[in-house]
């Protein structure tokens, strides 16, 4: 007698039920990938300034370089110009003149690409990514809506050269 229920107990210990749990799988991977958010990463390609040092180049080939110092933001157009100065404001960099800066000089040359961003490397990384995104795009509201245009969408970084004495 003992002999058959051990048997039994053997017999219900091998077996393992997974209906339930294939059910539940059969729910629950749909509804998974229909809920699920497909994102796309958005990538910059940045560089390191190539123009900094000894080397010579032509002034078709030297992009737009906006130099941001500590209380203002220097745009050279072409090497050897004066550059443009805009003094700081008081919350931080005037965006809004260097955005106005920006577009005349894109409409000026309007198959021009790139620009040269140069920091001091005592201001914020918040400075540089608003310089970034005013020196990339500019914002334009027609009827309400919004709409994003490229000014300079190539961009290359790298560290401000020592401010003149003047």
């Amino acid at each position: 007698m003992r002999r058959r229920l051990a048997d039994k107990r053997r017999r219900e210990l091998s077996e393992v039920n997974v209906t339930a749990f294939l059910s539940l799988m059969v729910a629950l991977v749909p509804f998974l990938l229909v809920t699920s958010v497909f994102s796309q990463v958005v990538i910059l390609d940045l560089q390191l300034n190539p123009f900094g040092g000894d080397q010579s180049t032509s002034s078709d080939t030297v992009p737009l370089t906006i130099i941001v110092r500590e209380g203002r933001i220097e745009v050279v157009d072409r090497p050897g110009e004066p550059a443009t100065r805009i003094n700081n404001g008081v919350a931080g960099p005037d965006l809004a003149t260097l955005s106005r800066v920006l577009q005349e000089l894109k409409s000026a040359s309007s198959e021009r690409l790139d620009a040269s961003i140069l920091m001091e490397p005592q201001l914020s990384y918040d400075a540089l990514i608003q310089v970034m995104d005013t020196v990339r795009l500019r914002t334009i509201e027609e009827n309400g809506d919004s709409r994003r245009l490229e000014l300079f969408p190539r961009i290359t970084i790298g560290d401000a050269p020592r401010a003149s004495a003047s």
